[in-house]
C-alpha cells in the first residue's frame, strides 16, 4: 500500500468519526483554548474538556420507510432507516437530535449529546443527517436531498415513524428538538412543519452552528479543496502522512480518535492549508456519496450512462473519481434545480437559494421564543451578514461564543451546560 494511499485512510478514517444577543466578548470564565477557528472545527474540544462515558439504556430500531421501494443492485443492502434511542427508567421528555452533514446517529458527536441529553433525565431519539446516501435511498421521498424543507418533510415522517416504533417502550411528558451543523437547519424548518402538523408541539428547539446560508457555507468548503489541492493532492497527502508518522512515533500504539489530531497538531503543527484542505476534503466526500446514490437512484445520467443499471461487482471507479470533481453548486445547478423546475418552472436559482436558507424561516424564528441558537463569532461557515441575521432574529435567544470555529466548541462544557439548561429550565 503506498504512503499515499496510508495517508489517505488515516485522515478518512479520522473524519469519518468526527464533521440583543449574548455575545461573550472577553468573558474571563469562556476559556475555549482553540483561538485558531480553522483548528477548533478539525479538533473540536481538548480531550480533558469531554464527558467520561456515561452508562445508558440503548437499543437499536429499524424503519422501513417507504415498503414498496426498490432500490438497485448496488443499494440493496440498505435494508431499514436505522437510528438509536436512549430511554429513562420512567415518564421523561424525548428530545430528537438530528446531526450535520454525512453524519448518522452513530457519530461521536452524536454519541456524546446523547450521552449529556441522557444524563440530564431525557429520553434521547438519535437519527441520521438529511444529506447521506443513506437518507437519499431510505428516508427522501423524492430520492433527491438537498431542498431543505423536503428534507424537513421527509425526516419529520421519520421522527412520527421512529416514536410510533418505540412509544410502547418509553412514557414521554413533552417533545424536543435539537441539531448541529445542517441539522441545525433541518431542526429549523422541521419546527416549522411541526406549527402546523402538531404531531410533537416541540417546548423547545435549539438549532447549533446552523449555516444562515447554505449556499454560502457550502462554498467556503469548496473553496478549501480547490484553493488548497489542486494540483498537489500528493503533495497535500505527504505531508499529513509525514506528521502523523511523527504522530504515531511520539506516542506508540493509539487510538484514532476525537484526540488525534489535537495531539498531531501539537507534536507536528498542520499549517492552515492543510486544516482547510481537510476540512474541505470532509465536505466533498460526504457530496460526492450523495451525487453517485442519488444517480444511482433516480438513473437520470448525471455521472453515469442514464441507460447503464449498476450491478454488484461493477466497478464504480470511473465514476466516483468523476464525482469528487463536483462542488456543491455543480449539484445545485445539475440536479437541484433541474428537479425544483419541474414543478415550478417559473422559479429561479437565486429563489431556490433564499427558500433553502435560514432566511426564508426569518419571520417564524422572529416570533416564536421557544427557538434558540448556539453559534460562535468566528464560525467558518458564516458569509458576510450572517451573523447579523442570527442576531437581528434570535435577539436574546441567541448565544453567541467569542470563539470555537464550527462545532469545535460544541462538546466544551460550558457549551454542554448551556445546552442543558436551555431545555430544562
Amino acid at each position: 500500500m503506498s504512503k499515499h494511499i496510508s495517508a489517505l485512510l488515516l485522515i478518512l478514517f479520522f473524519l469519518l468519526y468526527n464533521q440583543a444577543s449574548a455575545v461573550e466578548k472577553n468573558d474571563l470564565e469562556y476559556n475555549y483554548p482553540l483561538k485558531d477557528p480553522l483548528m477548533a472545527t478539525v479538533a473540536g474540544s481538548p480531550p480533558d474538556e469531554n464527558l467520561n462515558d456515561i452508562i445508558l439504556r440503548e437499543k437499536i430500531y429499524g424503519l422501513k420507510i417507504f415498503k414498496d421501494r426498490k432500490l438497485p443492485p448496488t443499494m440493496r443492502y440498505l435494508k431499514k432507516y436505522e437510528f438509536s434511542l436512549a430511554w429513562q427508567g420512567d415518564k421523561s421528555p424525548l428530545i430528537f437530535v438530528i446531526p450535520g452533514t454525512g453524519s448518522n446517529y452513530k457519530a461521536g458527536k452524536m454519541k456524546f449529546l446523547q450521552n449529556i441529553f441522557h444524563d440530564a433525565g431525557f429520553h434521547v431519539i438519535c437519527l441520521n443527517s438529511t444529506f447521506t446516501r443513506r437518507f437519499a435511498a431510505m428516508g427522501s421521498k423524492s430520492n433527491i436531498p438537498g431542498i431543505s424543507f423536503e428534507d424537513a418533510r421527509d425526516i419529520y415522517e421519520v421522527m412520527r415513524l421512529a416514536y410510533e416504533e418505540v412509544k410502547e417502550d418509553i412514557e414521554v411528558t413533552e417533545f424536543y428538538l435539537t441539531g448541529y451543523s445542517l441539522g441545525g437547519l433541518s431542526s429549523a424548518f422541521v419546527a416549522d412543519i411541526d406549527e402546523n402538523a402538531g404531531i410533537f408541539n416541540f417546548e423547545k428547539v435549539l438549532l447549533i452552528n446552523p449555516p444562515v446560508d447554505l449556499y454560502t457555507s457550502t462554498k467556503i468548503f469548496d473553496t478549501y479543496v480547490t484553493k488548497n489541492l489542486k494540483q498537489k493532492a500528493d503533495v497535500f497527502f505527504d505531508n499529513m502522512f509525514e506528521k502523523a508518522s511523527k504522530y504515531f512515533e511520539y506516542k506508540g500504539d493509539v487510538y484514532i480518535d476525537d484526540e488525534f489530531l489535537y495531539d498531531i497538531n501539537r507534536i507536528a503543527p498542520l499549517t492552515q492549508s492543510e486544516l482547510e484542505g481537510l476540512i474541505g476534503v470532509a465536505f466533498r466526500m460526504s457530496l460526492a456519496n450523495v451525487v453517485f446514490s442519488v444517480d444511482m437512484l433516480t438513473n437520470r445520467g448525471y455521472i453515469k450512462p442514464a441507460d447503464k443499471i449498476m450491478k454488484i461487482g461493477d466497478s464504480t471507479t470511473q465514476y466516483y473519481k468523476e464525482v469528487l470533481h463536483w462542488t456543491f453548486e455543480d449539484y445545485l445547478k445539475k440536479v437541484l434545480m433541474p428537479y425544483w423546475q419541474e414543478k415550478n418552472p417559473d422559479d429561479s436559482l437565486d429563489k431556490l437559494v433564499y427558500k433553502i436558507s435560514l432566511k426564508a424561516l426569518e419571520g417564524y424564528l422572529k416570533q416564536s421564543e421557544k427557538i434558540g441558537v448556539m453559534h460562535n463569532l468566528d464560525d467558518i461557515i458564516l458569509g458576510k451578514g450572517d451573523l447579523d441575521f442570527i442576531q437581528k432574529t434570535f435577539g436574546t435567544r441567541a448565544k453567541i461564543y467569542p470563539n470555537g470555529g464550527h462545532l469545535g466548541n460544541m462538546l466544551f462544557e460550558p457549551n454542554i451546560e448551556y445546552m442543558v439548561n436551555f431545555f430544562k429550565n
